[in-house]
Order: C-alpha cells, then sequence, then structure tokens
C-alpha cells in the first residue's frame, strides 16, 4: 500500500535538496489523502508517486525549477549525461483544466511505463483516452522535476525504467500541458531537455505519454 507521508517526505526532500526549499515548505508533513482517489490510482497502475506544492507555486518558482532540474549539473550522473543548458521552444501550458492542481499540494499518482496504447497516437487522442478513463497526464513542471528524479536514480535520461533505445533518451506527450491548438513535448538526449509546442495532431511513433492520478494532500488536523 502506498505510504503517502513517506512519498511526501521524500518528494520535500528532493526539493530542499535541489535548492527549492520554497517549494519543500508547501508540502504537508502529515497529509491527509482521499483513500478512493489513491486506491482509484493504484488499481489503474500507478505504483509511483511524487508531492507537487500547488499549481501557482510552481508557476511562480517556475525559471528556479528550470534552473534546478534542467541545467545544473549532477554528481549522481556521469560526464557524458550532465545536463547542458535547455531549449525552451514556445512551450505551452494551460492554466485551466487542472484536475485540482490549482487548489494547494497534491500527489502525483503514475505509472513510469508508457501507456502502450498511445505509441503514434495524437495529443488529441490520447486526451480523449486518459479522459474516459479519470486519468490525467503530465504538466510542464511535473515533467521537469520527474525527469531529474529518474536522471538522478538511473543514471541517465530515459525517463522509464526500461531505456526506449541505446541514447538513454526519452520523446514524450506532456497531455496535462496542451490547449485548443498545441502540447508541448518533451525530448531529453544527451543530457538537453528541449521542450516545445507542437499541434495537437501531430504523431510521432517515438512519442510516449504517461498517464496519472491527481491527489490532493491536505494537512491532518494534527499539523
Amino acid at each position: 500500500m502506498l505510504d503517502v507521508a513517506d512519498s511526501a517526505r521524500a518528494s520535500r526532500a528532493f526539493y530542499r535538496r535541489h535548492h527549492l526549499a520554497e517549494l519543500a515548505d508547501l508540502i504537508p508533513k502529515k497529509p491527509t489523502v482521499s483513500s478512493s482517489l489513491v486506491e482509484f490510482g493504484i488499481r489503474s497502475g500507478f505504483y509511483c508517486a511524487f508531492a507537487f506544492p500547488g499549481w501557482q507555486a510552481l508557476q511562480t518558482h517556475f525559471e528556479r525549477l528550470v534552473e534546478q532540474t534542467a541545467r545544473v549539473g549532477s554528481d549522481r550522473l556521469a560526464d557524458n549525461q550532465q545536463y547542458r543548458p535547455p531549449v525552451l521552444t514556445n512551450v505551452v501550458q494551460r492554466e485551466n483544466g487542472l484536475a485540482g492542481r490549482e487548489n494547494g499540494p497534491y500527489l502525483l499518482l503514475f505509472s513510469p511505463a508508457p501507456q502502450e496504447n498511445c505509441w503514434g497516437k495524437t495529443a488529441g487522442q490520447i486526451e480523449e483516452q486518459f479522459q474516459a478513463r479519470g486519468w490525467q497526464g503530465l504538466t510542464v513542471p511535473e515533467y521537469l522535476v520527474l525527469q531529474r528524479v529518474f536522471a538522478e536514480q538511473y543514471g541517465d535520461h530515459r525517463f522509464h525504467e526500461e531505456p526506449l533505445d541505446a541514447s538513454g533518451g526519452h520523446w514524450l506527450w506532456l497531455i496535462d500541458s496542451m490547449n485548443e491548438n498545441e502540447c508541448s513535448a518533451a525530448m531529453s538526449r544527451g543530457g538537453v531537455v528541449n521542450v516545445q509546442a507542437v499541434s495537437r495532431g501531430n504523431r510521432d511513433s517515438r512519442r510516449a505519454a504517461l498517464a496519472a492520478v491527481v491527489v490532493p494532500l491536505n494537512h491532518s488536523s494534527a499539523g
């Protein structure tokens, strides 16, 4: 069973280790969650969890988030995997329809395994599939944080548990960034994080999509 307190604690430690204490301070130390939402996420196959401070904080500290997660080097990476300046081109990120992220800190339940029936599909088609199942996708700030988490865990930029090819890179739709016309697509290879706006009708057989469930984190009555 998912230990929400442990997930929140590990997430706070990540933010502090990467000089983002303002974000760590917004994660409840004794969080409570909707058990039904957590159970739904687990039934959906989402066995990873990471805590985020809420949408307003992610937007306020976005530039520092980019710096600390996609530019600064890491002693957990080999020289040939070190971060180089990221490329952010006309990045799209919608501000509404975010499944409660706007209301405060939350836990993102997800699986790092790409959804099998999403390869080669457009962002619009994938969003329809996710909505039919009650799932969310990734936003741009969530992607930036999680790609750093996995890079330091695996020692390369695969993002997924199993690398997609020998490059150790990845290609992803960030489905919960999508607006009426465009969706942000992310790629990281050789230490360069690249996020750019792509038509929501675009197809790329290499581009994966991750699904998730947003679970609000509340402060317990004990503090």
